[in-house]
């Protein structure tokens, strides 16, 4: 999974994006929580942090709490 978030990442710069959204779903069966999206939010303020200026969960048209909002610096 860290190999897919870091390659999406490293497009998302060469692009010169400036927001983008992970969807990486809701889990509904999980009993530990919502496992995918603690990684990807990990993973965001581990090794891209000083790229991340903030993330928030995707609004309810956009996939609501199975998705991610990240603002990235220029």
């Amino acid at each position: 999974m860290n190999e897919g978030v870091d390659a999406f990442f490293r497009e998302a710069f060469t692009q010169g994006w400036r927001c983008v959204k992970i969807i990486h779903g809701r889990g509904l069966r999980s009993v530990k929580g919502p496992v995918l999206k603690d990684a990807v939010i990990r993973r965001l303020l581990g090794r891209w942090r000083k790229q991340v200026i903030g993330f928030v969960s995707a609004r309810q048209c956009d996939g609501g709490l199975g998705a991610l909002y990240v603002m990235l610096r220029p």
